[in-house]
């Protein structure tokens, strides 16, 4: 995901609905979700989950590229799969797959449940009900 130049690059970019939020390479929004943990980091976003909800991951031996996003509060953690998931403020991160890259929130009102925007800090930004 988001792999333009074969790097994951994060951009803290500002948008119109949402505010200052962090999106990938490709102009998606990255989101986090009530439903993972931070401490330690872990997705509870498998299976079914992860085909709507993308978990962004970066390449062994890579480091994403931040552009306004505080390098503090990125990390990553190993999946279930043995990929390597990013994180910002210790929440696991994804993109919807239905994000097309135009700086607005990909889902809205019941579909968003339990799902918030990141801001580059790594803190929750709340999306449109």
């Amino acid at each position: 995901a988001g792999m333009g130049s074969g790097e994951l690059e994060l951009y803290a970019v500002q948008t119109g609905t949402l505010g200052v939020v962090v999106t990938d390479g490709e102009g998606r929004v990255l989101y986090g979700s009530d439903g993972d943990q931070t401490t330690p980091p872990q997705s509870h976003c498998t299976d079914t989950c992860a085909q709507s909800w993308l978990p962004l991951t970066v390449p062994a031996g890579h480091e994403p590229q931040l552009l306004g996003v505080d390098a503090e509060v990125v990390g990553r953690l190993a999946r279930q799969d043995g990929s390597s998931q990013v994180t910002l403020g210790g929440w696991p991160v994804y993109v919807n797959r239905n994000d097309d890259g135009q700086l607005k929130a990909a889902v809205q009102g019941p579909q968003s449940a339990g799902w918030f925007a990141m801001s580059p800090s790594g803190a929750k930004v709340t999306l449109p009900g």
